[in-house]
């Protein structure tokens, strides 16, 4: 083998090497951003789901009546189960607590909304972080 051959073969290897981690490191990037996505979305589902209920899905009097005592459980719990998780340090139980917390939330919200404005509340919820999902006019609204 020559010189010229064994370092384009070293080349292609070293290449073909980083290419991979490369790879590997974007593909680990990108399932800790999903995970903390969820995470976040669930940290934030309370206050965000409140927001959408009380001024974006157009519910009715009746509709706020049925989820305000469903949304004052469910803050109170969450936050008795945040605080004994962290003073336990028990980091699994806080993560719980907020998934929890969002699925007693969907249980009772699946229950009062109708349909269009349970579809309505998912598209917000899937929006991202954003409070509004898509923007309008207004401040930051980029009309």
């Amino acid at each position: 083998m020559t010189r010229k051959s064994m370092f384009t073969g070293l080349v292609v290897v070293a290449v073909v090497a980083l290419a991979a981690v490369m790879v590997t490191s974007a593909l680990a990037q990108q399932e800790q951003g999903r995970r903390g996505r969820g995470m976040m979305g669930a940290m934030m589902y309370l206050e965000r789901s409140w927001t959408a209920v009380s001024f974006q899905l157009d519910c009715t009097g009746e509709q706020l009546e049925l989820l305000r005592p469903t949304y004052r459980t469910a803050l109170q719990t969450r936050a008795d189960a945040v605080e004994a998780s962290i003073e336990a340090q028990d980091w699994e139980g806080v993560r719980m607590a907020f998934t929890e917390c969002k699925d007693s939330l969907d249980a009772k919200l699946q229950e009062v909304l109708t349909d269009e404005q349970w579809a309505q509340l998912e598209e917000l919820m899937s929006a991202g972080m954003g409070m509004g999902g898509r923007r309008g006019g207004g401040a930051g609204g980029g009309n």
